[in-house]
């Protein structure tokens, strides 16, 4: 007799959840019948709520990615006299969002860049050595840190000039 009482509490409890979550069931519904109604509830709520959260991650990714991948028109000089020789930068970055970028990024020319890789060179530096006296006559050794590149953030290119650089380029072949 008492496992009877405990059956009927628990398909009472089990009832009193599926009003609260909104499952309809027939009056004789049995306690295992009801369980697998709520527990596949449940599942259909958690798919829901992680698809919800995944097209989240993406619509944010999208956003990060645009931000991110927008062109900026730039001028960059190298600031590094150890590479004083070199004609320009290779620079690559990645993220999860962007992926990974690549490109060669030639010194004293106007040049487009995505944002992301503009934000990476502004943050680059190198180190500098410098010997001081002190007023005792110590010397001393320290090190400063000093930006790698100069960049000048150029206005971007009006429609009008873009195509008249387009037809220069197509008139001295520079591009396929």
């Amino acid at each position: 007799m008492t496992d009877e009482v405990e059956v009927f509490s628990e398909l009472d409890s089990l009832k009193q959840i599926a009003t609260n979550i909104g499952i309809t069931y027939s009056g004789n519904i049995g306690v295992e019948t009801l369980k697998k109604k709520i527990e596949e509830a449940k599942s259909k709520v958690a798919n829901e709520k992680s698809s919800s959260m995944i097209s989240q991650v993406n619509a944010r990714h999208a956003d990060v990615r645009s931000e991110s991948t927008k062109l900026v028109r730039v001028r960059v000089a190298n600031m590094n006299p150890a590479d004083r020789a070199q004609k320009g930068v290779l620079i690559t970055v990645s993220n999860a969002a962007v992926g990974t970028l690549k490109k060669f990024v030639p010194f004293n020319v106007d040049f487009h860049i995505p944002q992301i890789m503009y934000n990476v060179m502004k943050a680059k530096k190198f180190r500098v050595t410098e010997t001081e006296k002190t007023s005792s006559g110590r010397k001393v050794t320290r090190n400063i840190f000093q930006h790698a590149y100069s960049i000048e953030k150029l206005t971007q290119l009006s429609s009008k000039a873009l195509s008249n650089l387009a037809d220069d380029q197509m008139k001295r072949g520079a591009i396929d």
